[in-house]
């Protein structure tokens, strides 16, 4: 196919009504592109050797025009044809680079819409980042050694899966980094900080004052829920990600034998990655945060048991135990808040609804080894 035939068929499919308007857009920054090329390669003050490349440029598309007749003028079809052209011959100009701008975006907003619609909103920000980072300078050269070595191969070169894997692998990144709540530190010693219960302002019997005192008993509480209601490598888990600072002193007595040494263990160690983690368990990363987030949701519940009985506790804790039942079963460990947004906050709004869990005075709570209810210092 000639190049006056290829242009007599583009300008049919842009007088086709029934064309979508980002086919026609697109094709019309593919005749932009073709004309800035065909003026190059006729040009006899270019230099020879961009005269040529763009002679085999055009040859490469009229030749996959000839075999693909109207097909060639898809949306994913007219992409990878261009992508290739512009790999084989290794010519790079400014029309290619704002036609592949133009169709990767509008590609990739067709790809989320059909792909990602749950996360939509987050893979169209990662989307316009990542496009303008495929198109530098040095994502070129990568994504030019990437095609030779294909070619090389014997396999196809095709430029739209590369920059939908380039998208999947941008959306990720951002997410470890600023989505993903198991990135969030909580210190285990945010139970050492429990300000004691307020005693209330009339008589409500004796001993209540006694108890209002001092909030080392439910600091008790707490170590023999992560003793005894934790696995072995949810405290683990959640000890490397935390490390213990040593701020229970005075309360050493009320740790278990295995406590005790699983803490000695990991005293002055550094926060663990979450690879490190799934190396030294032998599972995945994700299998590792699940865990991390299971022991949450132990401490909370059974925190809630225990202070409030069978009485119901507050709207935002119930809210805080739903949301960590939820993520936790989840297959795909999908993180999000009743927002919409990532959840990073999930961490800091249970820490928020342990601290109110642990300061509500109550005389109903079951200590380990009491029965009166009572919480005297």
């Amino acid at each position: 196919m000639r190049y006056c035939d290829l242009k007599q068929q583009m300008d049919a499919v842009l007088g086709d009504r029934t064309a979508s308007h980002e086919t026609r857009r697109l094709v019309y920054e593919f005749g932009n592109l073709l004309e800035a090329t065909q003026e190059t390669a006729t040009a006899g003050v270019a230099v020879p050797r961009t005269v040529s490349h763009a002679q085999a440029f055009l040859a490469i598309l009229e030749e996959k025009a000839e075999e693909y007749g109207t097909t060639f003028f898809q949306q994913a079809y007219l992409l990878n044809f261009v992508g290739e052209a512009m790999a084989r011959t290794r010519y790079i100009s400014k029309p290619i680079i704002e036609f592949l701008n133009t169709g990767l975006y509008f590609y990739g907003l067709d790809w989320i819409e059909r792909t990602q619609r749950a996360r939509a909103m987050e893979f169209m920000l990662s989307h316009a980042e990542c496009l303008q980072e495929f198109s530098g300078r040095d994502s070129l050269k990568s994504l030019l050694a990437v095609a030779a070595q294909k070619f090389e191969q014997d396999k196809p070169f095709c430029i739209v899966h590369q920059y939908t894997n380039a998208l999947r692998k941008r959306y990720w990144a951002d997410r470890r980094q600023t989505e993903d709540a198991c990135d969030d530190s909580v210190s285990l010693t945010t139970v050492a900080e429990v300000q004691p219960p307020r005693a209330p302002e009339v008589a409500a019997g004796p001993g209540l004052a006694e108890t209002s005192a001092d909030g080392r008993e439910r600091i008790r509480m707490m170590l023999d829920i992560f003793e005894n209601s934790l696995t072995t490598t949810q405290q683990k888990v959640y000890l490397s990600r935390h490390p213990f600072t040593g701020r229970f002193s005075g309360l050493q007595g009320s740790l278990g034998t295995d406590l005790e040494a699983m803490l000695n263990e990991l005293e002055g160690r550094e926060k663990a990655t979450w690879s490190i983690l799934a190396k030294q368990f032998e599972m995945t990363e994700k299998t590792v945060k699940r865990e991390y987030l299971r022991a949450l949701m132990i401490l909370l519940a059974e925190s809630v048991e225990r202070v409030f009985g069978d009485r119901r506790s507050s709207n935002f804790v119930r809210r805080m135990l739903a949301t960590l039942r939820s993520i936790v079963q989840e297959r795909d460990l999908k993180i999000r808040d009743n927002a919409g947004r990532g959840l990073s906050q999930i961490v800091g709004r249970w820490e928020i609804a342990l601290r109110f869990v642990l300061n509500h005075a109550s005389k109903d709570a079951v200590l380990p080894g009491r029965r009166d209810g009572e919480f005297r210092a």
